[in-house]
Formats: structure tokens, C-alpha cells, sequence
């Protein structure tokens, strides 16, 4: 089910608690040479005030967000939108963002959110952290004075592909108006759905963290920036160095568990492979078991917040 969603349903508290969990999203860890995209273009794009959420400077470091906006921007340069059309998406995603405040918007719904969990239950320590913090910043008056521009729509966008096995993006028309959309197993029925009748450009922002995490030469920013916790990237090793034996998928819903069985060599057939990456990537299991080919074992599980 595909459905159109509205910018006020990117500040809901669960929104609010996964995005906590993807902190490490906004951390910068990349340059435009990490990026693949031509730099004389990248300066076109800040010269036409595209990108604002990264420091000016020869040196400037980009997050996991800015990549996938540069990505994001890079294909409907490729699919011939233009320029017109690329700032009224950035207008819409991140300009409105910085006019609403919606850093202060956050931090005022996390204090609300924890303030209220601590009142059913005690809060766990880092909980406790979180909500201290959010606190110390909405009182400071010269931190507050200026909008938090890594806090945007596009930012949850992004944090809503790692929760509910969701697929958001954005949808562009033949006569250059948009959307965004959200694509999930989860949806009820009384949710509108958009008119995909109409010819359509449709940009899956799951794709490209799809492509980064199969993309051997950015292995050694997954954990840096965010996607993978080291257990998930050991995974992704044993894959690569041909050394799984058996490796089997649990999910928190009724989906049956994944059970993979490797070839005598070790390898893992493309789909497969990409499927395990996939699940990897996106968080979609509640727990993973693997037996190696050289005896060894390794199982974590994950809490998905829905």
C-alpha cells in the first residue's frame, strides 16, 4: 500500500524515539569524493542553495543524510528535473523545517515524550541522559536562537525507512508538482492513498542505502555513520569472505524465519545476498543466527521500534 503523508506525521513520538536511535545518522564522515558525484556539480547545487545543512569549506564533511540528499538530488538531475523543481522539494523538506523551528519542535516533544514515560515507569539511564539533555538545550537561549538545520523533514524521512519495514520517498508529475509517499506492510485501510494512475517519477530513498551497504568500498563507513552496528557488518564479512555456513532471519511479525543454506564453497547466491543486506540495512529482523564455515557462531537479536 502506498499512501501520501502529510509533514505533521513526522513528529509523532515514535518518530521521535527511532530517531533517537539513529543519532549517528547526522555524524559527518564523508567528503565529496566519498560521495561518487562530480564536484563541479556539487558546487553548482550550493551555489543554487540546494545543500545547507553542510559547513562551507574545501574540507567540508558530509553525514549519512546529506549523502542521501546529494543522491536524492543527483537522480532527478539524471532523470532531467530541474533546477526549479529541485529547490521547490528542498523548500518543501528543508526551508519549512528551519521556518517551523522543528529542532525546537523535536527536543519540546522528546522532553514531553520522556516526561511522560518517566511518570509510568522509571526511565533507564540513558533515557534518563536523553531527556536531561534535550532539556539543557531548549535552555539554552544562544543555541535555541538558531534553528538546528540537521533537523529536517528530509532527516525523517529518512528514519522512517529504518522503522516498520517502511519505504518512503518522494513522487514527482508530468506537470512538475510532488509528493511524498510511504509505502508499508503496516498501514490501516482508512489511510488515503495517492492516485498512481498518473504518470510519475517515483524516488525510493531505501534504494540508495540499499546500493551504500552492497557497495564494497563504503564498508568502512557502516558503522560510522550509522547503518550497521558491528555485529551487522560481521555478517556482512562473513558473507564476503565466502565463510557462512547456514544463516537464518527471525522477524517480530508472523513472516517465517529466513533459513539460508550456503553452497560447499560458501557462497551466497545474489538474491539471497542482497535479501540478507537488505535486512541488514533496513532493520527488518527481530533476531540472526549464523554458523560459520570454520566452526564459529554469532547471534544478536534487534528491537525494532515501531
Amino acid at each position: 500500500m502506498e499512501n501520501k503523508i502529510e509533514l505533521s506525521k513526522f513528529q509523532d513520538p515514535t518518530s521521535l524515539v527511532t530517531a533517537e536511535n539513529y543519532g549517528k545518522l547526522l555524524e559527518p564522515v564523508f567528503r565529496v569524493k566519498d560521495i561518487n558525484i562530480d564536484s563541479k556539480i556539487y558546487h553548482t547545487w550550493r551555489m543554487a542553495d540546494l545543500v545547507d545543512t553542510v559547513e562551507d569549506g574545501k574540507w567540508a564533511k558530509f553525514s549519512f543524510v546529506d549523502y542521501l540528499w546529494l543522491r536524492t538530488l543527483e537522480s532527478m538531475r539524471r532523470l532531467g528535473c530541474s533546477v526549479k523543481l529541485m529547490k521547490a522539494i528542498h523548500n518543501e523538506l528543508f526551508i519549512r523545517a528551519y521556518k517551523e523551528n522543528l529542532g525546537a519542535k523535536t527536543l519540546k516533544a522528546n522532553v514531553e515524550y520522556w516526561t511522560s514515560l518517566s511518570n509510568k515507569s522509571p526511565l533507564t539511564k540513558n533515557q534518563e541522559d536523553r531527556l536531561i539533555a534535550s532539556k539543557q538545550f531548549l535552555a539554552d537561549k544562544i543555541y535555541m536562537s538558531v534553528p538546528d538545520r540537521s533537523i529536517n523533514y528530509f532527516y525523517q524521512m529518512v528514519v522512517r525507512c529504518f522503522s516498520n519495514n517502511n519505504e518512503v520517498g518522494i513522487l514527482i508529475y508530468e506537470n512538475q508538482t510532488f509528493s511524498l509517499y510511504e509505502k508499508t506492510y503496516f498501514q490501516t485501510e482508512e489511510q488515503q492513498s495517492l492516485d498512481m494512475s498518473l504518470p510519475h517519477i517515483m524516488i525510493p530513498i531505501s534504494s540508495y542505502i540499499k546500493e551504500f551497504i552492497a557497495a564494497e568500498d563504503k564498508e568502512k563507513f557502516l558503522v560510522p555513520a550509522g547503518i550497521l552496528n558491528e555485529e551487522e557488518l560481521k555478517v556482512i564479512n562473513h558473507m564476503r569472505n565466502k565463510n557462512i555456513n547456514k544463516i537464518t532471519i527471525s522477524f517480530n511479525e508472523n513472516n517465517a524465519p529466513i533459513k539460508i543454506e550456503c553452497t560447499e564453497t560458501g557462497v551466497i547466491n545474489g538474491n539471497d545476498a542482497k535479501k540478507i543486506m537488505m535486512t541488514l540495512g533496513l532493520k527488518n529482523y527481530s533476531s540472526i543466527e549464523l554458523k560459520t564455515r570454520d566452526g564459529s557462531s554469532l547471534s544478536f537479536t534487534h528491537t525494532r521500534k515501531n
